[in-house]
């Protein structure tokens, strides 16, 4: 039997603020290392704009001036290292130490509850909600706690070497310690509904992806593998390209499956490639030279275009591999929310947090933070408010910031 302790904490509540800098449109087609550049800019006079007719502003003259920090509306500073990633449902923040989970009412901090020597609360992973349990998974663990007290419902003795995947109806988890075995798991009892053992494993991800019961990992020989969600039978896979190539991430959209890999000789990125979801045939391949991406990109797929992110930021046509825009001044994991993109800036130039138009890739607002290190750059987006992880003088905290409209 765990030691639990519940406790019931009100926080202080502050405003909030953000400075907004929508800018014109600038959209163009191109191949993938020369798609239209979406800078952070001053305001244009017009709705819309080329690149062909945008002119560059002139320089500002910089001050001295302090910059104004965005106050959040509230936040929580425990004696602990939190977890990177907080995830929000059914109007709860839930997010944990190491060893501890809590959770706190979205509107005002309100500690709703807390779960002492709790299983499973890795600062790697972003625990998922399923079926009225919030969900942990690192390499040793997998508990799931009722999100209405903060109960265990069910845990696991081993843990997965990936995030999971959820369907809406099923897990689907994979580790070394649960018998190298690819397994799907019913969350309200934590029940094992199938077993497959890959042959290779699939350790060389972040996380499985999933899509229209497609489920899709990679191992460490570079093979992609694709599985049935709903039996656990492999469907196909597809080799590396090269063999000085590394996978670094996959995602898809249910027609296709994208993974990004890096070079594992010589650095920097290798080849971006679509594969049908149906038989793991090549629909399409981009080669990058190292320059525009860098050796771990990361990948998003969000209403019809596929975000690939680290040294900057691009938007995808997913058809054909064909750049939309990209933002040479924002990189960082996609959140979509609210209809726009939001990404975390790791403290770059004191920013916090980018919001982005999806149309254009311009920056529309900025979060300003004292404490301007975001620690896993993938905020929580919900109703108008980011809830991230950032660093303190003494450690970090869970900051809730109100959105622009």
């Amino acid at each position: 039997m765990r030691r639990r302790r519940l406790l019931a904490t009100m926080l202080g509540a502050g405003t909030a603020g953000c400075l907004e800098l929508e800018q014109g449109d600038a959209t163009t087609s191109s191949a993938f290392t020369t798609g239209t550049t979406a800078r952070t800019e001053p305001p244009t006079d017009t709705a819309t704009s080329t690149r062909s007719d945008a002119t560059e502003p002139e320089p500002e003259e910089t001050t001295s001036e302090p910059r104004e920090y965005t106050e959040p509306a509230w936040t929580f500073e425990p004696d602990e290292e939190l977890g990177r990633y907080p995830v929000v449902a059914d109007g709860t923040v839930f997010t944990g130490g190491r060893g501890t989970a809590y959770a706190f009412a979205v509107d005002d901090g309100e500690q709703q509850w807390v779960v002492e020597d709790a299983k499973a609360i890795d600062s790697r992973r972003r625990g998922l909600v399923a079926d009225d349990a919030v969900v942990y998974v690192d390499a040793s663990d997998i508990v799931a706690h009722e999100t209405a007290d903060g109960s265990e419902r069910w845990a696991f003795g081993h843990g997965a070497e990936t995030g999971p995947a959820f369907d809406g109806s099923s897990l689907y988890v994979y580790g070394v310690d649960f018998g190298q075995k690819l397994a799907s798991v019913d969350p309200a009892t934590g029940a094992t509904e199938w077993t497959v053992e890959p042959e290779q494993g699939l350790t060389a991800t972040r996380s499985l992806a999933l899509q229209d019961d497609v489920l899709v990992g990679a191992d460490f020989e570079g093979t992609v593998r694709a599985f049935d969600a709903t039996t656990g039978d492999p469907l196909w896979t597809y080799p590396k390209p090269k063999a000085d190539t590394d996978v670094t991430d996959v995602a898809t959209d249910g027609s296709s499956v994208f993974v990004a890999y890096s070079n594992s000789t010589r650095g920097g990125a290798g080849p971006l490639v679509a594969l049908d979801s149906a038989d793991g045939s090549v629909r399409w391949s981009q080669h990058e030279d190292g320059e525009t991406l860098d050796s771990s990109p990361d990948l998003v797929v969000h209403d019809g275009t596929l975000y690939v992110s680290h040294r900057s930021l691009h938007a995808v046509n997913p058809d054909d591999g064909l750049t939309k825009w990209f933002n040479e001044d924002v990189h960082g994991i996609v959140t979509p929310g609210d209809g726009r993109l939001y990404v975390g800036s790791g403290g770059h130039d004191g920013v916090v947090l980018y919001a982005l138009n999806p149309e254009t890739g311009r920056v529309t607002s900025e979060v300003h933070a004292e404490y301007a290190e975001a620690w896993g750059l993938r905020p929580a987006i919900v109703d108008d408010r980011a809830y991230l992880i950032e660093t303190t003088a003494d450690g970090n905290r869970l900051a809730a910031y109100d959105l622009p409209e």
